[in-house]
């Protein structure tokens, strides 16, 4: 019922003409998606975490959101399938109808992400590589 609740909470803040990804699709994504297609982890290649890995081909061959497709968007045809070998999150909870009804309305919509979404600590940290030469230098260094 608490669930049934979120959900309609969701689609009523989402308006009509799509939703803001800050306020109500990322929220979804972080819930759904960044535990194996995060900064930790891209399995398929894909990434939900920042723009250019959510829009990008993944493993598939498809990309995971085409704006203003959904009906051809990966994202969409994974969290409605009904084929267990295939449908995602894999295991945990399934996504809501609200928050996938969510994630159609903004990607018909344009699948507007704002670059700002895109910036943040995790992304550092994912892209940072250190070296043995990087260890080598500091206090005890070389």
């Amino acid at each position: 019922m608490v669930a049934l609740f979120i959900g309609c909470a969701l689609v009523t803040q989402a308006g009509e003409s799509g939703a803001d990804f800050a306020r109500d699709v990322r929220p979804v994504l972080e819930r759904h998606c960044f535990k194996c297609h995060g900064p930790e982890k891209q399995k398929g290649e894909l990434r939900f975490d920042v723009k250019e890995g959510a829009f990008k081909t993944g493993e598939s061959g498809e990309r995971p959101i085409v704006p203003k497709h959904a009906s051809e968007s990966r994202l969409i045809k994974l969290v409605t399938s009904a084929k267990e070998d295939e449908w995602m999150p894999p295991k945990g909870e399934r996504l809501a109808v609200a928050e996938i009804d969510l994630l159609k309305r903004w990607i018909d919509a344009g699948a507007e992400w704002p670059e700002a979404s895109s910036a943040g600590k995790s992304v550092a940290r994912a892209e940072m590589v250190v070296t043995e030469e990087d260890r080598g230098y500091g206090l005890f260094g070389r």
